[in-house]
């Protein structure tokens, strides 16, 4: 296993532009590429019974998805790299990011015949978006290393040593003068 997370350190490393990016923008095109259809009935996305545009709708549902992998994939960008006016924020800069390609993509639906903006689709993408951007702050707040429990643990086994400052004394060493 640990050879696995050092290979793929060191492949980002050396081409962080193959790991990082070239996924992101990958799966950028892919949601470029189905909004611009004019039915999504062909890949097997319904968007419910007609008239019905409710968040629960197999869209929207797709939706969601779709924007929760966006973020996750623009988080890696900063997160991985440490780039220094991005890595204070790597989360708000993909919830960000993605909300921004969501809205640009509602734009270009627009001009794509036989599809119209919907404001549940960008309720749904923002859903998507915050919902992974949540999970991950609670990915990036966990403590690391060590538990706190074990740091304790730890302390008090050392505190409980002896050292060589100080002289150690056994019964032997202290004379019994009995009772007082």
């Amino acid at each position: 296993m640990a050879s696995r997370v050092g290979r793929a350190r060191r492949l980002r490393d050396r081409n962080p532009f193959l790991v990082l990016w070239v996924p992101l923008l990958a799966w950028m095109g892919f949601l470029w590429v189905m909004s611009a259809q004019p039915s999504l009935s062909a890949y097997g996305i319904r968007t419910g019974p007609s008239g019905w545009s409710g968040l629960l709708a197999p869209d929207k549902l797709a939706h969601i998805g779709a924007y929760a992998v966006l973020v996750l994939l623009a988080f890696r960008i900063p997160y991985g790299r440490r780039l220094p006016l991005l890595s204070r924020a790597p989360v708000f800069f993909a919830v960000a990011f993605a909300l921004a390609h969501g809205l640009a993509d509602e734009v270009h639906q627009v001009y794509v015949p036989g599809r119209m903006v919907s404001m549940w689709d960008l309720v749904a993408d923002s859903i998507g978006a915050f919902g992974m951007g949540f999970v991950l702050v609670l990915w990036t707040d966990r403590p690391r290393g060590p538990s706190r429990v074990g740091d304790a643990v730890g302390k008090a086994k050392r505190s409980l040593r002896p050292s060589d400052a100080a002289p150690v004394h056994t019964h032997e060493q202290v004379p019994y003068t009995g009772p007082g």
